[in-house]
């Protein structure tokens, strides 16, 4: 399984030390550039993009949410930008139910 990292410097250097390909990407339109590149190579499973990162790039991630490779995951970075959890999100599109804490 091919993972791939999109986000800032802090999340690209803690995945590169657990062995994920990271791309420490500055501004969004680098990000978007990467993430077209990401969704058409068919070697990425999973994609993890930071919460930040992801914030700016909304309407394109949607547009590549219905395929089924690679699995696009955001992941919570420095600061929290959103009140809802991308993780409890994804378990409530996957299984149809929403998770409470």
């Amino acid at each position: 399984m091919n993972i791939v990292l999109l986000g800032g410097f802090d999340e690209a250097v803690g995945f590169s030390l657990a062995g994920v390909k990271s791309h420490i990407i500055e501004d969004a339109k680098e990000g978007l550039k990467k993430l077209k590149e990401c969704v058409n190579d068919d070697d990425i499973d999973l994609l993890f993009i930071s919460e930040g990162l992801a914030h700016e790039m909304r309407q394109e991630i949607l547009e590549y949410e219905h395929r089924d490779r690679p699995m696009i995951i955001e992941i919570p970075g420095r600061v929290r930008l959103e009140k809802d959890d991308p993780i409890k999100e994804l378990v409530r599109k996957a299984i149809g139910i929403n998770i409470e804490r």
